[in-house]
């Protein structure tokens, strides 16, 4: 009996990980913000910040890919709204930000595993993109 229990549980602790395909994506950074970190400063300008490393699981069952930022140690989860053969479109569910409006969106080219990413709120706009590599 305990092991059936034991196959059962360990089965549906491992669904989601069969499921998720998961990527390292080697992805560069620009960002357009004012030095003190509002987007309509007299001083705004856009940055790079090349060499970025995203971990990314894509869970086509659950409809979601969860997003690792390593450079800022955030880690997110978008909820799949459009997905074809060699594409898939997903939107934040829920953000860190503490800006009153925050609109972030990936866009993930299966076919050629390339990622790009936006985050556009009050403070400013980012842009990553770079290409994945499945591991």
């Amino acid at each position: 009996m305990s092991r059936i229990f034991l196959s059962i549980l360990l089965t549906i602790v491992l669904q989601s990980f069969v499921f998720a395909e998961q990527y390292y994506c080697n992805v560069n950074a620009h960002g357009y913000g004012g030095e003190d970190g509002y987007l309509n400063s007299r001083k705004s300008d856009w940055k790079n910040y090349p060499n970025n490393v995203f971990i990314v699981n894509v869970s086509l069952k659950n409809k979601t890919i969860k997003v690792l930022d390593t450079m800022i140690d955030l880690d997110d989860t978008y909820y799949i709204i459009k997905e074809d053969e060699n594409t898939i479109i997903a939107l934040l569910e829920d953000s860190h930000s503490f800006s009153v409006a925050n609109v972030s969106t990936i866009v993930f080219y299966k076919d050629i595993s390339y990622l790009i990413s936006t985050n556009v709120n009050d403070l400013g706009i980012t842009i990553n993109q770079g290409g994945c590599y499945n591991y």
